[in-house]
């Protein structure tokens, strides 16, 4: 059989005499040649110098990840039955050093010189990595026809992880899955959601460092999961997760590939990073109730914490739970009793420094009364009722009758019927009246009634008055009566005020009454912070500086009470105003902003307060200006730009807009512009140092623009019409371009600095994931 030599690096095999390998520069001098009856006799025991996994000599490609090996000379170590395997760290670092030992760096090329010492990185990383170091190589995740799919990106060999994910909206679905995948700390197991429907799933896991192209590479966990909550401990070996109606809380140890269930009934759960240690809520006859267990391998101790509350927050490192029972907030530390923070809690604000900022709610009562100036009391307090005149007159003289004056008188009269015997004559008698005595009469009457009718007048004089002053009581008598309307409490003006209070060292103070809600939102407060105990806020108006006449609001209303209370409770509800002021609490010290329409609040971990002044609504604009606090005092306003329209602040860098349109503008960083025209709707910052992702040229109906990478002042353009992006690292960004909305598909490509852009895949639908050291702009 022909002899011939291969690579001791990488396994090439060599042709002729070179006497350095083709593919890896390694000098060939000194190999010695190897037959391949004897390579596979050797049969000795290796270690992959990508990803650590046990093989043997013979193989020239790792059957874990698929890397080449190295020959049996370089990393071989023999293992007979009953030896032990030497540690890996000592193989590898044996690795370099004999590397190291056998290259000539004079000898060689510049460009095989940094192959080589490529391949000594690699080496030594896979060193680190094997001691249980973090890798955290940098990788991709997508969506692609309706599967999950993973890529490191040092060497693109994308893999489905899934099988039956999902049908459609994978754009959607990238944000579910960005909240259910687990890694474990150094990024070697991951586990993930498969067949999802209903919102439960099948979850397997997978070692990336293995060979994940086997048929048995995805291990399965369970089916049924509720993925809304599921967590794994730091080093990936116990997979927590809910399954089923009943909130059936399960462990899953991947090492033993078996699970336990823990717990019933729960709402929702916390894993400290070793995953022994667990607080959950669970529903017990319709309540919450908070637990801790202790986990001694997959059997779990609970203990009551308390029933009837809810979760606020935990520091599971440290084992305490903040929470809500009956509005009061507690602190429990595990093996310590329960300590009562403040009652009657409305919300929590903010903890910061052991600190806690909380608003109670208080219920008041004003009757109307209290707003009320009765100008008419002192008047009424001395009306008394009027007594009605008594009638003295006698009753009216009557008017002599003409009949009482009248006599008869005989007249004779051949004609008449009538005999007068004592005259012995016809005739009949005649009526006259005696005028003399009927007018002497009359006029007597007439005096009589002018006396009587003085006597009259007198008396509805008397009356009259008596009516004015009667009507008038009554009057008072209304007015009583809408007085004791004003003071009755049904008719009192209720309304909520909220309070904020400072909590530090077992005491609490009142830092401010009847806080304003915030014009935008549901909350109190207009910014706080959980760094620094600093809050901004507004309050109403003071109700009670308002009074209103009694006279006024009858002259407007009537006396009619309803009509009056009506009214009153109106002018008075209208008077509950946000005050414009705006106020600052340090601890528990307040203290009023010299500000004007200020807007868009940002504290800093250095209790710098950032905020646009003299905000013009119409335009959207303000002057940029800021404020330090120190020692709980406000520094004097410090301004930094005019006309800015949006700001955001990054780490120590603080971003903002000037001269807004169509979504896009002067984009700013410490008062200097740094690029024109950017999409306001998406920008990425790297939490550790100055790189910033942002798009311009942007199409709002396309959605899509230019990526652009500023790195210190240099901006780069990266690619056009890109629809999405991902920062993996300081290094490599990941992003979607030539994307079609109706299809759902684009291609996937990696910037890592150089200028020829990698494909990593085609028709993908969404990135998911991505470990980066970045915020987002929103």
């Amino acid at each position: 059989m022909t002899s011939q030599r291969t690579c001791p690096t990488c396994n090439s095999v060599i042709e002729g005499d070179d006497k350095f390998c083709s593919k890896c520069g390694t000098k060939l001098e000194e190999v010695k040649e190897v037959q391949p009856q004897e390579q596979i006799q050797t049969n000795e025991t290796i270690f992959c110098q990508e990803c650590g996994a046990k093989t043997t000599s013979d193989q020239a490609f790792c059957l874990e990840c698929g890397s080449k090996l190295g020959t049996g000379e370089v990393v071989a170590t023999k293992q007979t039955e009953g030896e032990s395997v030497p540690s890996q760290a000592t193989s590898i670092d044996q690795v370099a050093e004999n590397l190291k030992a056998k290259l000539d760096f004079k000898s060689l090329p510049t460009k095989k010189i940094g192959i080589i010492a490529a391949v000594i990185v690699v080496i030594l990383l896979a060193g680190v990595l094997l001691r249980g170091g973090k890798t955290d190589k940098p990788h991709a995740m997508y969506v692609k026809d309706g599967e999950l799919n993973f890529t490191y990106l040092s060497k693109i060999k994308p893999m489905e992880l899934t099988s039956d994910l999902i049908d459609d909206d994978y754009g959607y679905f990238s944000h579910y899955l960005n909240n259910v995948i687990c890694f474990s700390e150094d990024r070697r197991f991951i586990f993930y959601p498969d067949r999802v429907e209903n919102g439960e799933a099948t979850f397997y896991w997978r070692d990336l460092n293995k060979n994940n192209e086997k048929s048995d590479s995805a291990h399965k966990i369970d089916s049924g999961i509720d993925s809304s909550w599921v967590d794994l401990s730091k080093d990936g070996s116990k997979f927590f997760y809910i399954k089923g109606y009943e909130g059936k809380l399960y462990v899953y140890d991947r090492k033993s590939d078996s699970k336990e269930k823990l717990a019933e009934d729960v709402k929702k759960f916390h894993i400290n990073s070793k995953g022994d240690y667990i607080i959950y809520e669970a529903i017990v006859d319709g309540e919450t109730n908070i637990y801790e267990m202790t986990l001694k391998g997959k059997k779990g101790e609970k203990e009551k914490i308390d029933s009837a509350s809810t979760i606020i927050s935990v520091s599971m490192e440290n084992k305490i739970v903040e929470y809500l029972k009956e509005d009061s907030l507690y602190i429990k530390e595990a093996s310590k009793e329960k300590e009562k923070i403040a009652s009657d809690i409305y919300s929590i604000v903010s903890a910061a420094n052991d600190s806690y900022y909380f608003i109670k709610r208080e219920e008041i009562t004003n009757k109307l009364s209290s707003f009320v100036h009765d100008d008419l009391l002192s008047a009424d307090n001395e009306m008394v009722e009027p007594v009605e005149p008594e009638a003295t007159y006698p009753e009216s003289p009557s008017a002599p009758s003409r009949y009482d004056y009248t006599t008869q008188e005989w007249v004779s009269s051949y004609w008449s019927y009538t005999y007068n015997e004592e005259l012995g004559e016809y005739g009949y008698w005649n009526e006259v009246v005696d005028e003399d005595r009927y007018n002497e009469a009359y006029e007597e009457y007439t005096k009589e009634y002018e006396n009587w009718q003085k006597e009259v007048e007198e008396y509805e004089a008397l009356y009259d008055e008596y009516r004015a002053k009667y009507n008038e009581y009554q009057e008072k008598l209304s007015r009583d009566e809408l007085r004791e309307a004003l003071s009755d409490e049904e008719y009192a003006i209720t309304y909520e005020k909220y309070n904020l209070l400072y909590w530090k060292n077992g005491e609490e103070t009142l830092v401010a009454s009847d806080l304003a809600m915030n014009y935008n939102s549901y909350d109190y407060v207009t910014e706080w912070s959980n760094q620094v105990p600093i809050v901004i806020y507004q309050k109403n108006k003071e109700l009670n500086n308002s009074t209103y006449k009694l006279s006024d609001l009858i002259d407007e209303n009537g006396l009619y009470y309803y009509n009056v209370i009506s009214d009153l409770s109106y002018k008075v509800n209208s008077e509950r105003e946000v005050d414009e002021e705006f106020y600052l609490a340090y601890e528990e010290t307040e203290s009023t902003l010299d500000v004007d329409n200020a807007v868009n609040w940002t504290i800093t971990k250095d209790s710098t307060v950032y905020y646009l002044d003299n905000y013009d609504y119409e335009d959207g604009e303000g002057d940029l200006t800021s404020v330090k606090i120190s020692k709980g005092k406000i520094g004097k306003p410090v301004s930094i730009d005019e006309d800015v329209m949006e700001i955001a602040l990054r780490g120590d860098k603080l971003y903002y807009f000037k001269d807004i349109r169509n979504r896009a503008g002067d984009l700013y960083l410490d008062g200097k512009m740094v690029d024109d025209d950017v999409y306001t709707g998406l920008i990425f910052s790297y939490a550790k140092g100055d790189g910033l992702l942002y798009f311009t040229d942007y199409s709002t109906s396309n959605y899509e623009g230019t990526l652009t990478y500023l790195k210190g002042n240099k901006a780069i353009d990266i690619a056009d019409d890109v629809y999405s992006f991902l920062p993996i690292d300081d290094k490599n960004i990941i992003y979607l371009t030539d994307y079609s909305i109706d299809r759902e598909k684009g291609d996937l490509l990696l910037y890592n600095g150089k200028k020829k852009k990698v494909t990593i895949d085609t028709d993908v639908s969404s990135i998911v994931g991505g470990f980066g050291n970045y915020t987002s702009w929103y």
